[in-house]
C-alpha cells in the first residue's frame, strides 16, 4: 500500500469516527430531550394501578388504550367543582350539559356513562349535577369499556372512585382530617368535610373514610339556586390469608338543578347587543284551563315528539305562531335566561356495594361484587 492510500484510508478512519461521535452525541442529545419531555413536572400522572383501562390491575403506561386518570389532587389544581371541568385535563372529552345541568361528560361525540368503582350508574341526563368531590380519582376511558364491564357505550366512560382509607394501596396510618369552607360571588356558599382513621377489629386490619358536603348558591343565572347535599362513606378491611373486603356507600340529594334552554327566540343581536325581541301570540290559549298549553293547544307542530301522541292525541287546531301583540326589542340582561319560578329539580340518589375478595396470586384475584344505584327525581320545566 502507498503512502497516499495509508494517508487516505487513516483520514477517511478518522471522519468516520467524527462522525459516529456526532452521531453519538445527536443521540445521546435526543434521548436526553425525550426523557426531558416525559418527565411529569406538575405531577398529574397518575401511577397507581388501575383496572378500569383494561380489564387488570396495571399503570396507565402500561396499558395500549386512551385514558386518563385523574387524581382529587389534579381535581383540586385545577378548581374543577363538576364533570364540565374535567375536559380541562382529559383529551377527547367536552362538555354535555342538558340544558345547563352537568350530569355527563362528552367523550369522543358520545355521551358517556357514569360509573361508581367500576359498575354502571343509572343514566344521569341532565337529572341532577353529578358529583366529584368525594372522588379520590376519576377515570376517564376513551373508547369502549373492557369486556369484564359488559356492553357499554363506544365513545367511553367516567369512573368515580370513592374516597378510602386505602392511600396508595396502603391503610392509613394514623386519623386525619380536614374542614374546608367556600365562599364566593352569587352568593356561593360550599362546605366540606372529611375523615378517615385506622381501624383494627381482631386479625382484621383496615380503615374507614367519611367524607361530606353541603352546598347553597346562587348561580351567575337568574331563578337557577343549586342547593346539594352528599354523604359518602367507605371502609376497607383486609383479613389476612389473602381475603379482604370493602364496603360502602354515597347518599345524594339535590334542589334546584333546574335546566332551561336558556334564550329562545335567539337571534345573533341578542348574543351581540343584547336585543331581545318581545311580544306573544294571542293564538295560543289555555282552553281547558289546567295551567299549560298541551300539543292540542298548540296546534300544528312538526318538530312536535311522537311521545306526546298517546297522551294527547294528534293536534286539533291549526294555530298561527307569529307574534301580534306588543312586538318589539328591549335589552336583556345577560344574567336573565328563559326559566319560571314554578320550575323546580329534586333528586335523591343511593348507591352501596360490598366486595369481598381473595388474592390468588401471580396476578390473580376473585372477587364477589355486589352494587346498588337508584334515583329519584321529581321536576317541571317550563
Amino acid at each position: 500500500m502507498s503512502f497516499r492510500t495509508l494517508l487516505f484510508s487513516v483520514t477517511a478512519l478518522s471522519m468516520l469516527a467524527a462522525m459516529g461521535a456526532r452521531a453519538e452525541t445527536q443521540v445521546a442529545d435526543e434521548v436526553d430531550a425525550v426523557l426531558v419531555l416525559a418527565r411529569d413536572k406538575a405531577g398529574l400522572l397518575e401511577k397507581q394501578p388501575s383496572s378500569t383501562v383494561f380489564g387488570i390491575d396495571k399503570p396507565l403506561i402500561e396499558t395500549p388504550r386512551s385514558a386518563s386518570l385523574v387524581s382529587d389532587l389534579t381535581l383540586e389544581r385545577f378548581g374543577i367543582e363538576t364533570l364540565d371541568g374535567i375536559s380541562a385535563v382529559s383529551p377527547g372529552t367536552h362538555t354535555a350539559s342538558f340544558y345547563g345541568v352537568p350530569g355527563a361528560l362528552n367523550i369522543r361525540g358520545t355521551l358517556a356513562e357514569n360509573y361508581f368503582r367500576g359498575f354502571k350508574r343509572v343514566e344521569n341526563r341532565g337529572t341532577y349535577s353529578t358529583p366529584i368531590g368525594g372522588a379520590a380519582r376519576i377515570e376517564i376511558l376513551r373508547g369502549p369499556p373492557t369486556p369484564v364491564y359488559g356492553a357499554g357505550k363506544v365513545g367511553g366512560l367516567v369512573n368515580f372512585i370513592p374516597k378510602s382509607a386505602r392511600d396508595e394501596g396502603r391503610f392509613l396510618a394514623q386519623p386525619e382530617g380536614q374542614v374546608t369552607a367556600t365562599f364566593g360571588s352569587y352568593n356561593k356558599k360550599l362546605v366540606t368535610g372529611q375523615f378517615g382513621a385506622p381501624v383494627s377489629l381482631g386479625a382484621a386490619e383496615g380503615g374507614v373514610y367519611v367524607y361530606g358536603e353541603v352546598e347553597d348558591s346562587h348561580s351567575y343565572y337568574k331563578g337557577i339556586y343549586p342547593r346539594r347535599q352528599l354523604i359518602e362513606l367507605s371502609a376497607d378491611f383486609d383479613l389476612g390469608n389473602g381475603w379482604s373486603t370493602a364496603f360502602g356507600g354515597m347518599v345524594f340529594h339535590s334542589d334546584g338543578d333546574v335546566q332551561t334552554a336558556g334564550w329562545n327566540r335567539l337571534t345573533q343581536d341578542l348574543i351581540d347587543n343584547r336585543t331581545y325581541i318581545t311580544g306573544r301570540d294571542t293564538s295560543l290559549v289555555d282552553a281547558d284551563g289546567n295551567g299549560r298549553l298541551t300539543p292540542n293547544e298548540v296546534g300544528f307542530y312538526p318538530f312536535a315528539s311522537a311521545l306526546y301522541i298517546p297522551y294527547y292525541g294528534f293536534p286539533s287546531t291549526d294555530a298561527v305562531h307569529t307574534l301580534d301583540v306588543g312586538v318589539g326589542t328591549t335589552k336583556l340582561n345577560r344574567r336573565t335566561v328563559y326559566i319560571s319560578p314554578a320550575d323546580f329539580s329534586k333528586t335523591t340518589t343511593g348507591t352501596l356495594y360490598f366486595d369481598l375478595a381473595k388474592d390468588l396470586g401471580d396476578d390473580r384475584t376473585l372477587k364477589l361484587q355486589l352494587f346498588h344505584d337508584r334515583q329519584d327525581n321529581e321536576r317541571f320545566v317550563s
